[in-house]
């Protein structure tokens, strides 16, 4: 049943995008879909949500913060950004609330020390960067314990406990979920070694930058089958997902000799089929056919830094590309620019197989008129012929992404 405080403006807007996101998965888009993605630190940074002015210290240390603030702005977004395709109002229910510590868990809980900052996510100090040999040190750590997760765990069990014995905004909460998965192999042996260093001791001491990524991709491992286990979730999965941002400075034949042994065996651990994703920002086009060609890798997410039609070119028609223009967009282009991005993009060919979308990421300084004239634009040039077949259904891969689900919220 739909929230009754949703008016018929909600209700048709979310009818709308029901549709598209079926049709997508169907392989037949009247257009390309546009989602505009905020997260917690875009509601951190923003005074109309955070209007206490916590900073990220705050809520990172305490768990109540980092509940209100993950609702506020879960209903924030639902109720004031119209230009989406993602679905708007009052749902039944909200999304669960997560322990929430940004991009430092991973490489903390391994042993690097946390740094944090007024008005920015927490990094960490690369442990192995002064001395090397601490590695050989080094146990797998323990997947419920140590720093960082025994935080984790507490705040989920605070999570729970409040959710299962109130509401927001007369709204129950959906269950409390972890942030599973890996920041990538490579991306976290730079975070403990540090980039330069990973680069040079994979060249002049490879035995070293293997015994490196085979810890951290066991305990990657280790860390994901616990807290899938501990969540009663099943594995392995028909579609999974994980991130490997810092690969972009590798050479198509690097990936494969040094990262791709690591990436296969994340996938043999938690997936069966073939509805993979992988997020990776920068330049990382010319690893896309890489990638496609050894694993079962079927949707990339990348950032504005990537030619997306140059992958189109190398991959095909089948593969799905997530993709974001540069954010000035979103803050200082005039309408003539932001049309121009858009043609550029569309006349590249990228959206062959009408398996494109756009993923906008939302800055704290986005103008909300040139947000809704890029959102309109996109939806009026980017349209399809009416004909054209469907491709092979991928229906699995986009309800395990969340990207089309049964039409409650209507």
């Amino acid at each position: 049943m739909s929230d009754k405080r949703n008016t018929p403006e909600y209700r048709r807007h979310n009818a709308a995008v029901y549709q598209l996101w079926q049709d997508f998965a169907a392989g037949h888009p009247a257009r390309v879909p546009v989602m505009l993605r905020t997260h917690t630190r875009w509601f951190l940074q923003r005074r109309d949500i955070n209007v206490e002015g916590y900073t990220f210290q705050d809520y990172y240390d305490h768990p109540e913060i980092m509940w209100e603030i993950q609702l506020r702005g879960q209903r924030w977004k639902r109720l004031n950004v119209p230009y989406t395709d993602e679905y708007m109002g009052y749902p039944q229910q909200w999304n669960g609330v997560y322990p929430d510590f940004h991009g430092g868990l991973e490489e903390v809980w391994l042993g690097n020390q946390p740094a944090y900052f007024p008005d920015n996510v927490m990094d960490s100090i690369p442990a192995l960067q002064q001395d090397k040999e601490k590695l050989y040190e080094w146990e797998l750590p323990d997947p419920r314990h140590g720093p960082m997760m025994d935080r984790v765990f507490e705040y989920y069990e605070f999570f729970e406990e409040k959710r299962k014995h109130g509401d927001y905004d007369g709204i129950p909460i959906a269950p409390t979920h972890l942030l599973l998965g890996t920041d990538g192999p490579f991306t976290v042996a730079t975070k403990l070694r540090g980039t330069s260093e990973l680069c040079l001791d994979m060249l002049t001491d490879p035995d070293y930058y293997h015994r490196l990524l085979d810890y951290v991709t066991t305990a990657a491992i280790s860390r994901t089958r616990h807290g899938m286990q501990f969540l009663g979730q099943s594995y392995p999965r028909p579609s999974w997902g994980f991130a490997d941002c810092a690969i972009c400075i590798l050479s198509p034949a690097q990936y494969r000799e040094f990262v791709l042994p690591y990436h296969k065996r994340l996938l043999e651990a938690f997936s069966t089929g073939p509805y993979n994703s992988l997020h990776s920002c920068g330049t990382v086009q010319h690893l896309h056919k890489a990638i496609a060609d050894n694993l079962p890798i079927t949707s990339f997410d990348c950032g504005f830094a990537a030619d997306v039609a140059y992958s189109r070119r190398q991959v095909g028609p089948k593969v799905h590309f997530s993709w974001r223009f540069h954010p000035v967009l979103q803050s200082a282009a005039g309408e003539a620019e932001i049309r121009g991005a858009i043609q550029r993009i569309l006349a590249s060919r990228v959206t062959t197989g009408r398996r494109f979308t756009i993923e906008e990421v939302a800055y704290p300084d986005i103008d909300w008129k040139r947000w809704e004239f890029f959102y309109r634009k996109v939806a009026e040039l980017s349209r399809y012929p009416a004909a054209g077949a469907p491709l092979e259904d991928s229906t699995d891969w986009f309800l395990n992404r969340g990207l089309i689900d049964a039409p409650g919220d209507m």
